[in-house]
């Protein structure tokens, strides 16, 4: 394990240890008002592991390591703020296989934000007529998956 994961976890075993009582149970043993507190409980450890992963970033810009712990919070922090920190790496670390593959979600994902232009999608409709999204600019459309 390199220095920068060794001192990441420091942080962030405490935090994790806090769920080692109920690592053995499975749902079916829980109360619901035990369900309940581990649910929150989750929720705080999530909240304060992302607080300990956004310090981390902004105090090591230039660390390879920095890039494994955003991709692996992807899911829980909005798009602006991803922006922000990979943004706060150095370029070296941008450059780098996970940096572009966090630069890659990046533009992917604004496309998908409510309100921005469309990302280019062509497929077939149910008649089995080719489409192309840029054709159907202006217009109501129902995409259904």
């Amino acid at each position: 394990m390199c220095d920068d994961a060794k001192v990441y976890n420091e942080k962030i075993r405490p935090l994790y240890a806090r769920m080692e009582p109920y690592r053995s149970v499975t749902q079916a043993d829980l109360t619901e008002d035990e369900k309940a507190k581990i649910a929150v409980l989750t929720a705080e450890i999530r909240l304060k592991s992302l607080n300990v992963m956004r310090k981390y970033v902004e105090e090591h810009p230039d660390s390879y390591f920095v890039i494994s712990t955003l991709r692996g919070a992807l899911a829980f922090i909005p798009l602006e703020e991803i922006e922000q920190l990979y943004n706060r790496m150095e370029e070296p670390v941008q450059n780098s296989y996970g940096g572009k593959n966090v630069a890659a979600f990046l533009r992917n994902a604004k496309g998908l934000i409510p309100g921005s232009v469309a990302p280019e999608i062509e497929g077939t409709d149910i008649n089995g007529k080719i489409f192309c999204l840029e054709n159907l600019k202006g217009k109501y459309i129902i995409l259904d998956f």
